[in-house]
């Protein structure tokens, strides 16, 4: 832009990735990417193609940053919901979930 800004810096920051190990496999989860920056003529939304007139007023606000990775067991293992019929009987499985060795219920979200 010619008014000196530097656009690349206004962009939000994309949060970082994870890395997780499942099952002795690493899986990396990537974060969240930033979002554009907002451009705002008489503070109305809009973008570099508009044509801008004397007295106009360009405001331009900083896109907001990536946002923390949040998964769940579920997500993350991909393990569907499971029914055993037996004698016409169906009965749900329960998975049986272990973050580091340590009983986890379904449905949970870890950063």
């Amino acid at each position: 832009m010619q008014a000196g800004i530097d656009m690349n810096k206004m962009y939000g920051k994309p949060e970082m990735a994870s890395i997780v190990l499942v099952n002795s496999n690493s899986i990396t989860l990537p974060g969240e990417i930033g979002e554009a920056p907002a451009i705002l003529l008489n503070n109305e939304k809009t973008n570099v193609d508009r044509v801008i007139q004397h007295g106009d007023e360009i405001t331009i606000q900083k896109g907001m940053d990536g946002k923390d990775l949040k998964v769940s067991l579920e997500e993350l293992l991909g393990i569907p919901p499971l029914n055993i019929t037996f004698n016409g009987d169906s009965t749900p499985l329960h998975v049986h979930y272990y973050v580091n060795d340590e009983a986890k219920k379904s449905g949970l979200y870890y950063p």
